[in-house]
């Protein structure tokens, strides 16, 4: 069984324009139930020791966006701690075993030539039907547990439910129930994938991929990634 978090990156809904949010990017965390105390208990671990460092509660939240631009709670904090905890947190994927799925829309093209889709929805066909195929061949089951996204929470739950019922062209076997929304706040997961997302967003506008300090980190864990409506991508994967 595995349970697969999600978080989304440069979401402005159905505004294509925005010229300082050219993508959006949906990524997934795929974390094998037998992995997920070890991996909760050190993220929380981390969190313990390095905001008492830093003099926070432990209870403060992680956003990626926060500790990387000193926002927040993390405001004048020295760059060389948040940038060890960026490290640290998106070290715990690799270390952990997690796998990473991610799909990118590419806003200025998808408002040329297939306005009709939702950047959301488009990005989350890749990550289910791939997430579907991918446990299919494990012979496992997943279960998809997101970020709240107002807006976005009904759409996807029905396009979901539709690739389950076979009411699209695109149909899933493997993936259980519907889509449970949850605050960031209260899950570890979420927390790490709002690290991963942010990041692989940032490496993706900047065309840095393949240099990007903070993605590398990540990259070997990606399985799968897609940027649309390009119909470039790539399965890492065996």
């Amino acid at each position: 069984m595995y349970l697969i978090y999600c978080d989304e990156s440069g979401n402005t809904g159905r505004n294509l324009s925005d010229p300082e949010q050219p993508f959006h990017l949906l990524l997934a965390l795929l974390v094998e139930e037998t992995k997920w105390q070890t991996t909760h208990r050190a993220f929380e671990q981390l969190k313990k020791t390095t905001l008492s460092d830093m003099d926070l509660p432990a209870a403060t939240e992680l956003h990626a966006v926060d500790v990387f631009q000193h926002k927040g709670p993390f405001h004048g904090l020295p760059r060389a701690a948040r940038e060890e905890l960026t490290q640290r947190v998106l070290d715990l994927v690799r270390e952990n075993g997690l796998r990473i799925v991610w799909s990118a829309v590419d806003k200025a093209r998808l408002a040329e030539e297939m306005a009709p889709w939702h950047p959301h929805d488009l990005a989350f066909l890749f990550i289910a039907t791939f997430c579907d195929g991918w446990l299919h061949e494990t012979s496992q089951h997943g279960l998809f547990i997101a970020d709240e996204s107002p807006g976005c929470q009904q759409m996807l739950r029905a396009s979901l439910k539709g690739y389950q019922e076979a009411e699209q062209p695109f149909t899933t076997e493997r993936l259980l129930d519907t889509i449970h929304f949850a605050q960031s706040s209260e899950s570890s997961f979420l927390q790490i994938c709002d690290f991963c997302a942010y990041f692989t967003r940032r490496a993706l506008v900047r065309g840095a991929l393949d240099a990007d300090r903070y993605y590398r980190l990540i990259s070997p864990c990606v399985s799968a990634w897609t940027i649309w409506p390009y119909g470039q991508d790539e399965t890492t994967a065996e």
